[in-house]
């Protein structure tokens, strides 16, 4: 047996990432115990890697590779039995083999969910001395999707794991392939400084570059050694991706793919090393998206999003809340469709895509990943143990953000899907300014008209457009977050508050109030709790409804996970106010829509072209 190439090293919990062990391996005795980079596992325990890090989802290898065969190597000392399998979901019909039950949830029940694990290899292993064990696996014949992995039974006396990794036996598709991972970052330091140094000691430099798109201009060659600093202005993360993608194509042929990713993530460095595997035994490099899962960094083990799709109308996120340390999940992962796209907190591709398709669209936040992968029409690669740790979107609101997202989805909506109307979007404006009305969030309906407005311009408005001086003007019309200290001085002491809490059943009367009175807006002020009259009403920012604001009139609305607010006050003629605006908006859209959808799809080439990249970054 000759391995050619790593596919992946078997991880361990790593200080700073995740403590779930559950992740890295599962231990049947709750005996085995980690010491000097090594499991110690005592004799009738076994220790299984069917987990997130360390198994193989062989569907994917087989569908986007040339490799056929693999290798899969462990050091061990002292005596055990070694399994090789595979687990998968049991097929219709068919009988499983040595059943595994797992529980998903199916509406609002739990039911079970048969799963078959195949014996591959089976054997034994003795030895005084540490000793690698190498075992040849043949993909071929497998069917099905599910996960390959190793699992380890101590014999008499126990024995100690000190790793292992897996490797592909078969040659390299593409011998050469080099990486320019380029973050993005503003004002972050802390975190860019720490993911540059991991990155720049821990991979190596024949196969990556890093290049750091500092949009903060705050940061010096000395903070990021090893890396390529490169100071720009504030385009937001499509200037700061697009000047980094620039620069690497200016390296005259050294660089044979790129990789985005967000400067505040935490990760192992591992995870760049399989997709550099991935691309070397591509069938198609050039045609291939390697992105990673995003998992929670509050709850390390739930996955918020496993690639994504664009309706047109909603983003939705697949496999959503799985909880990495189920087996299940992982094989609901490696039973997963290909996605739209992958977010850029990791997403690597080759530059032949901007060669042949252009740079990404001018967006600055919020969407431009959509566009981009859209257009790429790229097979998108996932896989489990090739994942991120990034902060929930949830943790922060940002109000900025109800304009870039309003306005660059009617974008991708003209590009992607003219088939959508203008009424279509006419519908949308109304839902969503509707929705800031009854939160209170009066600078976010202007932001919500803005958008729309600045895309009834077209693409020529958009590709003149300074971008940075725009996105000042955007921030300063959003309502400023507060410190606690802050709020004690406006006279808004939230600690003598509870957060307001609505009931979860309403009745049908309830309900038909709240739409009768426009949530509370129609109503005389005398009919409002007398004491949140007087104060005001502590609301969850993070999560907000209709019927917290019904009957309010004062509200901070609060976010424990920053400790940070800012105050509402209802205005009924902000009201009446909206609805001529959005009558004027109706006329608008009714005569103007097409003509600007059909200016994005006519002016696509200029907006993404290289030429007017360069005059928007000014060198």
């Amino acid at each position: 047996m000759n391995p050619k190439e790593r596919l992946l090293n078997f991880l361990l919990p790593e200080e700073g990432l995740s403590s779930e062990e559950s992740l890295y391996y599962r231990d049947s005795s709750a005996l085995c115990r980690a010491e000097n980079g090594a499991i110690l596992v005592p004799e009738g325990a076994t220790l299984s890697f069917d987990t997130y890090f360390n198994s193989l989802d062989y569907e994917a290898i087989k569908r986007f590779t040339a490799i056929n065969s693999l290798a899969v190597s462990l050091f061990l000392q002292g005596s055990f039995h070694v399994r090789i399998l595979r687990s998968e979901r049991t097929p219709k019909g068919a009988s499983p083999v040595q059943e595994e039950i797992a529980m998903t949830e199916r509406g609002k029940e739990l039911v079970p969910v048969s799963l078959s694990n195949y014996v591959l290899y089976e054997g034994d292993f003795s030895s005084e001395s540490k000793k690698e064990m190498q075992i040849g696996v043949d993909l071929c014949s497998f069917k099905g999707r599910g996960i390959l992995f190793a699992e380890l039974t101590a014999g008499k006396g126990g024995g100690s794991y000190f790793g292992g990794h897996i490797d592909a036996i078969e040659e390299v598709q593409t011998e050469k392939v080099k990486i320019g991972i380029v973050i993005t970052t503003f004002k972050r330091e802390n975190f860019v400084i720490a993911n540059v140094s991991k990155l720049t000691k821990e991979l190596p430099a024949e196969n990556f570059g890093v290049f750091v798109i500092d949009n903060g201009r705050t940061l010096s060659e000395a903070d990021v050694p090893g890396a390529t600093l490169l100071p720009n202005k504030n385009l937001g993360g499509s200037g700061g991706f697009t000047r980094g993608i620039m620069e690497i194509l200016k390296r005259n042929g050294e660089y044979t793919h790129v990789l985005l990713t967000d400067d505040d993530i935490r990760f192992h460095s591992e995870i760049f090393l399989r997709a550099l595997s991935l691309v070397r035994y591509a069938l198609s490099p050039e045609k291939l998206t390697i992105g990673a899962s995003m998992m929670r960094l509050d709850k390390t083990y739930l996955q918020h999003e496993y690639g994504a799709n664009w309706l047109g109308y909603t983003l939705t996120s697949k496999n959503h809340n799985f909880d990495l340390r189920e087996k299940l999940s992982l094989i609901r992962n490696a039973e997963s469709d290909i996605p739209d796209y992958t977010a850029w907190w990791f997403n690597c591709f080759s530059l032949a895509l901007p060669m042949e398709k252009g740079l990404p669209l001018p967006l600055f936040i919020k969407g431009d990943d959509i566009e981009y992968g859209l257009r790429s029409g790229n097979d998108v690669l996932l896989m489990n143990g090739i994942g991120v740790w990034h902060e929930r979107f949830e943790m922060k609101y940002s109000g900025e953000l109800e304009y870039y997202i309003k306005r660059n989805e009617a974008i991708i909506n003209a590009l992607y899907r003219p088939d959508l109307n203008w009424f279509f979007h006419f519908k949308k404006l109304v839902v969503a300014v509707g929705k800031q009305l009854v939160y209170q969030r009066y600078f976010a309906v202007d932001l919500i008209f803005k958008a729309y407005k600045d895309f009834i311009r077209g693409a020529n408005y958009l590709n003149a457009l300074d971008a940075e001086k725009l996105h000042g003007e955007i921030r300063a019309v959003v309502q400023k977050q507060k410190t606690l200290e802050e709020l004690v001085q406006m006279g808004y002491d939230v600690s003598k508050h509870e957060i307001f809490t609505p009931s979860k059943k309403q009745s049908k009367n309830k309900v038909f109030q709240q739409v009768i009175t426009l949530n509370g807006y129609l109503l005389p002020k005398w009919t409002y709790n007398r004491r949140e009259r007087r104060t005001f009403r502590l609301v969850n920012m993070m999560e907000p409804q209709p019927k917290s604001f019904f009957r309010a009139y004062r509200v901070v609305q609060y976010n424990p996970e920053t400790k940070m607010a800012f105050v509402t006050k209802q205005k009924l003629w902000r009201v009446f106010h909206t609805g001529w605006r959005l009558i004027l908006c109706f006329f608008s859209m009714l005569f103007k829509f097409r003509h600007a959808k059909n200016s994005y799809r006519k002016k696509f080439d200029r907006l993404t072209s290289f030429e007017s990249w360069k005059k928007r970054l000014d060198f």
